[in-house]
């Protein structure tokens, strides 16, 4: 998309930084949801790295256990500490879905800006 809105690649490797960082702070990684301010929550349901994350996150730790071999030799007590990480980070393992639904309609929807983009550089 930032390349169909620039005419050669060094504008695009300028435009790509202010455009993406916004993305990537608002992406939950770095910064949490309950601590964007409402004004600029909008961004985060704009970027990719908000449901790569949140994917990611519920894919690797979902029902993970650990077992404490010190205190458990018989491995008789695990520690959910798989939905212990979901919870710090407010991810609900219910959202892998809608996660990679909204990936893929972002998918589509920037293709389609792009396509929208580069269609009216050509007729200017």
């Amino acid at each position: 998309m930032i390349s169909c809105i620039s005419k050669n690649y060094q504008t695009a490797l300028v435009l790509s930084t202010p455009l993406t960082l916004p993305l990537m702070l608002f992406g939950g990684f770095y910064v949490q949801d309950s601590t964007i301010p409402v004004y600029l929550d909008w961004m985060s349901y704009l970027s990719w790295f908000k449901y790569g994350f949140e994917a990611t996150s519920i894919n690797q730790w979902n029902d993970y256990l650990v077992y404490n071999t010190t205190i458990d030799p018989d491995h008789t007590h695990p520690f959910d500490f798989g939905n212990f990480v979901l919870d710090r980070l407010h991810f609900p393992s219910s959202n892998f879905g809608a996660d990679i639904g909204a990936l893929c309609a972002l998918l589509v929807g920037y293709r389609v800006l792009a396509f929208l983009l580069l269609l009216l550089k050509t007729y200017q």
